[in-house]
């Protein structure tokens, strides 16, 4: 059995059988070096999104895609095929999103109760129900092709494991030895904790698949999907960013509830999700981001 990155027996695995070296350690999980500044942005888009505010939302949207695409570069010749198709995902993934909300942004009218802000009360460009559909349908095709490159990725892996099985070959050694005291504990046996922690990228694709085609209860359900994997990690691997991740994720279960049950009949969803990211806003912002030459740890944020 040959292994070509991570596309076989095991998620995440590198062909030396190490996990990536391009990640901070962050208690027992491996985080990407600006996974912490993407995540703000993501954060920054949202709030700014849900609150209805372009001149905050837009910008992060875009610094959102710029440094998800850097970092993407900067650790490509030394990621796994997991972690490369993950990551890949996730950029297709904030595209999308990005392009819905500019859609929404640009042509949806806003004569619901729950969308009347003093700084929004019509949409920038003109109200047109066509033209904001076409936004959603390209939406929807981005996060379909990421769901789709996903599905094919774990067909693959899954077909070659199970060949593995059936030819009575066991885990390489060099695998094998990642799995305990010399190496990151794999998931389940199988996944690393690097793509474990992007595993959520799938599912969450599917809830806002469900969320452009006003499915409430499926949205949600997939909400609840990600909320688990991400408790999983908070419980696995500990530290802050996790607890914010979860409160993103709850945020937009309140912001899909707002939109789809209560059909933006009243304000308060809107408010109570910006108020959520905001403080996961402020807990990722006190992350360290890196150690100085001094074993000092940055915020990414710094206070004067």
């Amino acid at each position: 059995l040959k292994y070509h990155g991570s596309a076989c027996f095991c998620l995440g695995i590198s062909s030396e059988g190490n996990p990536s070296p391009n990640c901070e350690v962050m208690g027992s999980a491996y985080v990407p070096p600006l996974h912490n500044v993407s995540f703000l942005c993501w954060l920054a888009k949202d709030a700014g999104w849900v609150l209805l505010c372009p001149l905050l939302s837009v910008p992060a949207g875009i610094a959102a895609v710029l440094v998800e695409v850097t970092d993407m570069i900067k650790r490509w010749d030394s990621e796994t095929l997991a972690e490369k198709v993950h990551g890949l995902v996730v950029v297709v993934w904030l595209v999308g999103n990005a392009v819905w909300m500019a859609a929404e942004f640009s042509y949806l009218p806003s004569p619901q109760k729950g969308r009347r802000l003093p700084w929004n009360d019509a949409p920038y460009l003109e109200s047109s129900e066509p033209l904001y559909t076409a936004g959603v349908h390209v939406s929807q095709g981005l996060f379909t092709s990421g769901v789709v490159l996903l599905l094919a990725f774990y067909a693959r892996s899954g077909l070659s494991r199970w060949r593995s099985r059936e030819g009575n070959e066991l885990v390489p050694a060099e695998v094998a030895a990642t799995d305990g005291a010399t190496g990151p504990q794999l998931v389940w046996g199988f996944i690393t904790p690097e793509v474990y922690q992007l595993l959520f990228i799938g599912p969450w694709l599917m809830k806002d698949i469900f969320w452009t085609i006003d499915s409430l209860l499926p949205a949600l359900v997939c909400a609840v999907i990600v909320a688990f994997l991400i408790t999983d990690c908070l419980r696995r691997f500990g530290g802050p960013l996790f607890l914010a991740e979860l409160l993103w994720v709850i945020a937009n279960a309140t912001w899909i509830f707002g939109e789809l049950a209560l059909q933006d009949t009243a304000l308060w969803p809107r408010l109570f999700t910006g108020a959520l990211l905001a403080v996961a806003f402020l807990i990722t912002s006190t992350i360290p981001s890196k150690q100085n030459g001094a074993g000092e740890e940055t915020p990414i944020v710094t206070r004067p």
